[in-house]
């Protein structure tokens, strides 16, 4: 950024506030305004330098936090990474988990089931030896005579 260079004073209002201020009359061709012209110019020289410092620190100050948001962007990005890790093996350890119960069941409820079809069954191939056996006696009393 460039300084606008500052106009040159107004020297009768500048001799009008030094006769009121100071009640010394000064004259527009006196050697004090060189003075003020040589003050103003050293000013400008010092502003601008000024301005060029302050822009070269505005420089680093921006880019060193482009590196700070660089940096915390992949500090962040590997947080988010080993957290989504973490989840995803929590999530699997609870599926197999989860599994491994469901398998638990699914054999409890086999082993439930098979016993009681075997009890059923066995009632029903005891009831009917019974009624084959029962059978069996009253059609061999039927056959033989007496």
């Amino acid at each position: 950024m460039k300084p606008e260079r500052v106009p040159m004073l107004d020297t009768h209002k500048l001799i009008a506030e030094i006769a009121e201020r100071h009640h010394v009359r000064v004259d527009p061709d006196d050697p004090v305004f060189a003075v003020v012209t040589m003050n103003q110019r050293v000013m400008e020289d010092t502003v601008r330098e000024m301005l060029k410092v302050m822009e070269a620190t505005l420089a680093r100050f921006d880019a060193s936090i482009e590196r700070a948001e660089n940096r915390a962007g992949r500090v962040l990005a590997q947080s988010v990474k080993e957290s989504g890790d973490g989840i995803r093996r929590a999530v699997h350890e609870d599926i197999g988990a989860a599994s491994v119960k469901a398998n638990e069941l699914v054999s409890a409820i086999h082993r439930a089931h098979s016993g009681h079809a075997l009890g059923f069954w066995a009632g029903v191939a005891l009831l009917c030896a019974t009624v084959l056996c029962a059978g069996s006696f009253w059609l061999g009393r039927l056959t033989v005579p007496r």
